[in-house]
């Protein structure tokens, strides 16, 4: 008596749709059935849509067969010796190459495991018939014509691939018919043509302009489920953080198709933004991983992720003295609240008063003069090159007998190829804001806010910050504290061009707040011109019915 386990497997989706499972079962129970002595094992062994080709089935982490294989050489109160596995045919255990083949199929037999198979007559290999060689070599035989036969269509189907992928490369033809959801095919064959879904796309653009304008992933998410947008992909029907991910990063925006090899054919499909665009939304989603985590509900600091006070990162410190009768903020160094840095406190509304004149008053032509495109224009003539070098290396690999050294070298090419790309991603993610266009954007945003209705002001506060953290990539705050009621923060704000300016801010908590700022050579004092800047403490201290020019009493308590 022994324990019989039956393998089912076939190769591709379209098989499910046919008879295929019920025929390999169907042999297996005749044969169990003429053979009564042997007890059929439970244990389900089927390789649905695996391929035996490329070894999908013989690898324990995706492949029945390949752990069935594990436990009959490492587990045998599982499997013992002596089991017998049921075949339909050989090709339904391995595709392989005929070597790789050969050497599974007789580990398994001197593991102990007896092999029957089926069709197209029954023949049985075990430990002790299975080196005779009329047993052995017509299953060797029979591995090579099934490798062999699996190796030419697939040669045919890459050549028909390779076809049509040139005509569409062309033009002319459509390869395939899954397209994002704000496209739709009409038409077949050579008369097949795309065209716009425009709901559709009008949803993916206002998910690029809430990622522009800062939102974050889940942000994004909430407002397309509240508006009742379907997902564009999938068959989920709610978004979730990861699907407007790939809704921002896929290049089918572009309309561009990335082929199974890698291959990307460049206007495939109709596209609905620009590289400008396009590019400036990554843009706005790689300054966010300077800030990670959701928004809060109030943009408080305009400068998170940016601003950093002795080293620090600059935090703001919500206030609310006086039983809550106002609220101020404070700017203090991140590690104060934990005593690993000194606790030195600066208004922050002052401070954003200060920095926003200074975004106001500058200039494109204050910054670095922006580049010409001959980054861009070498780095697209380097990818081309190395693109033709590829395939000129995949021809010789086919070709020349000394084919691991030629593989190293297209190996090498390939990661080449790969950091070349990574490079012009930067560069055109780097380029897809000019200093013009962002420092315009800033300071519409800056004088915007003063004037903003109140329901809109912290969408317009969320907005002006992203477009500061696309201008700016470090704010350096050193405070200086002069008596009781003066402080002085000496800002240095650098560019992401690489320019710097330096900002001087003074504070004075006894009479007036009088700001002031340098940049470059130049030294100007704001209340020469009549701009007496109050922050957040005096003016809600006037609301309070407080006088902002009398410093409130501490309260203490009378000794016992």
């Amino acid at each position: 008596m022994a324990k019989v386990f039956s393998y089912i497997r076939f190769s591709s989706g379209k098989q499910a749709r046919g008879s295929s499972v019920e025929r390999q079962r169907d042999l297996a129970d005749k044969w169990l059935a003429v053979h009564p002595e042997h007890t059929y094992d439970p244990m389900c062994l089927p390789d649905l849509a695996k391929s035996a080709f490329k070894g999908a089935n013989l690898d324990p982490k995706t492949g029945e067969l390949g752990k069935f294989l594990w436990l009959a050489a490492n587990d045998k109160k599982r499997v013992p010796a002596g089991s017998i596995l049921l075949l339909e045919r050989l090709d339904r255990f391995t595709r392989a190459d005929a070597l790789l083949a050969v050497n599974v199929l007789s580990g398994l037999i001197i593991n102990g495991i007896t092999v029957i198979t089926l069709q197209p007559s029954e023949r049985i290999a075990d430990r002790k018939t299975g080196g005779k060689m009329e047993i052995l070599f017509p299953m060797v035989m029979d591995l090579i014509i099934a490798h062999e036969y699996s190796a030419k269509l697939s040669d045919y189907a890459s050549s028909a691939y390779s076809a049509n992928r040139k005509k569409a490369i062309d033009g002319k033809r459509v390869i395939t018919s899954r397209c994002p959801s704000w496209l739709k095919l009409s038409g077949q064959n050579e008369d097949s043509k795309w065209q716009i879904v425009p709901a559709r796309v009008a949803m993916v653009k206002q998910t690029h302009k809430m990622a522009q304008k800062g939102y974050g992933m889940n942000a994004i998410a909430a407002k397309l489920n509240a508006d009742g947008h379907l997902p564009t992909t999938g068959r989920s029907k709610v978004w979730t953080a990861s699907s407007i991910r790939h809704l921002l990063r896929t290049r089918t925006l572009l309309g561009e198709l990335v082929c199974s090899d890698g291959t990307t054919i460049k206007g495939y499909y109709p596209a609905i933004l620009t590289e400008a665009e396009y590019y400036s939304t990554q843009k706005a989603v790689s300054d966010r991983f300077s800030q990670r985590g959701r928004r809060g509900k109030y943009c408080s600091n305009l400068f998170q992720g940016f601003l950093w006070m002795d080293g620090q990162k600059g935090w703001v410190q919500t206030c609310r003295p006086y039983k809550g009768k106002y609220r101020y903020t404070n700017l203090i160094p991140a590690g104060a609240m934990s005593g690993a840095a000194p606790y030195i406190a600066f208004p922050y509304q002052t401070f954003e008063n200060s920095i926003l004149h200074h975004i106001k008053e500058i200039t494109a032509d204050d910054l670095a003069p922006q580049p010409d495109d001959s980054e861009v224009i070498q780095l697209e003539g380097e990818l081309a090159k190395l693109e033709a070098r590829m395939a000129e290396a995949e021809e010789e690999t086919k070709n020349d007998p000394d084919f691991k050294a030629m593989a190293r070298v297209l190996k090498g090419l390939e990661e080449k190829h790969q950091t070349t790309a990574a490079q012009l991603e930067k560069v055109r993610q780097a380029r897809s804001t000019p200093e013009l266009v962002a420092i315009h954007e800033a300071q519409s945003l800056a004088w915007a806010l003063e004037k903003v209705p109140e329901d809109e002001r912290e969408e317009t506060r969320s907005s002006l910050r992203q477009r500061l953290r696309g201008l700016i990539s470090r704010i350096e705050v050193s405070i200086t504290v002069h008596n009781r009621y003066t402080k002085t923060a000496d800002c240095l704000v650098t560019y992401r061009s690489g320019t710097e300016r330096k900002v001087t801010i003074e504070h004075n908590a006894k009479s007036a707040f009088a700001v002031s700022e340098s940049g470059g050579d130049n030294y100007v004092d704001l209340n020469k011109k009549g701009k007496r800047l109050f922050d957040g403490v005096a003016a809600d201290m006037k609301t309070a019915g407080l006088d902002p020019t009398k410093t409130p009493k501490p309260k203490t308590r009378k000794a016992r």
